[in-house]
């Protein structure tokens, strides 16, 4: 007997193997992120949010912009999000409008100079609260899309937070330490 060999389609290969879905990071990794950049994670995480929505509704367009400008798309984001959502199933609910403008408003405080009486340091202080803050009020977001992921058909699969974006926080936590020591 020939020794036979087993062919199968790629259909078939995709059809018996399993689907993962990456379910985000846990929420004090997701915090820690937000603290750790100063808030700069925001960016990346209200990107892939808007890829999320884009996959669901292909009208959505432009997400890295979206992403880049969370603080102001995040009054088109939290009810998107919620309505995509509840339509496959989501049982809880939060006041979007409500939470894009706390949102907007802790960013803002973000930008505030300092007029010379803060050290660096308590400036960094105060930049990483508010880095805390902002990613508290992204949490239902958060937990929305972590729930459309996994229930919308077909299931949207993401990889996990690449090495890259972890060597990309530390970088930006050097240089700000050393700008911070340098300054007094």
């Amino acid at each position: 007997m020939k020794n036979q060999e087993t062919h199968t389609t790629p259909a078939a290969h995709a059809a018996a193997a399993p689907i993962t879905v990456h379910s985000e990071q846990s929420t004090n990794n997701f915090l820690l992120l937000m603290v750790a950049s100063l808030g700069t994670y925001q960016i990346y995480w209200g990107w892939k949010a808007w890829e999320t929505v884009e996959k669901v509704d292909p009208k959505q367009r432009h997400t890295a912009i979206r992403g880049f400008f969370l603080p102001l798309t995040g009054f088109w984001l939290y009810p998107e999000m919620l309505r995509h959502a509840k339509k496959v199933g989501y049982p809880k609910s939060y006041v979007p409008l409500l939470l894009a403008v706390l949102f907007l408003i802790v960013n803002m405080g973000t930008d505030a100079k300092s007029d010379g009486t803060h050290s660096a340091i308590v400036i960094l202080i105060l930049a990483a609260l508010s880095a805390l803050l902002a990613g508290l009020l992204l949490l239902p977001l958060r937990e929305a899309r972590t729930y459309l992921m996994t229930h919308h058909k077909p299931q949207i699969a993401e990889p996990a937070p690449s090495e890259p974006l972890k060597f990309f926080i530390i970088a930006i936590w050097v240089i700000i330490l050393a700008a911070a020591v340098w300054a007094n």
